[in-house]
């Protein structure tokens, strides 16, 4: 069975609670953190999850916004997201459907 390795990268953002309501005055107080998958990544994620299950290949995927994320992508020469390593072959880049199932 094949492994698949995909670092992805987790933006924050602000979302007020209440928008175009009176209390958004003062955002501060209600306002919150979320945490969102980049876009590119999102879509990757989707077409990688999408293969796996038609093939059954073993995904793993690690969250570059961590420490222990960020180590395990630089151990496995990772610069930026997205990217997908498919045992020794590696997509980078836009991730397409044809670029992944040619690392097949």
């Amino acid at each position: 069975m094949k492994n698949t390795f995909v670092p992805v990268g987790v933006e924050e953002v602000f979302v007020l609670m209440c928008p175009g309501h009176e209390c958004t005055r003062n955002p501060a107080t209600f306002a919150k953190l979320e945490r969102i998958l980049a876009e590119p990544d999102r879509k990757a994620l989707e077409i990688v999850t999408t293969i796996a299950d038609e093939k059954r290949l073993n995904v793993r995927v690690y969250n570059v916004s961590t420490l222990k994320g960020k180590i395990r992508a630089r151990l496995k020469g990772v610069q930026t997201t997205p990217t997908i390593i498919i045992d020794s072959h590696r997509v980078e880049d836009e991730i397409t459907r044809e670029k992944l199932l040619s690392a097949l």
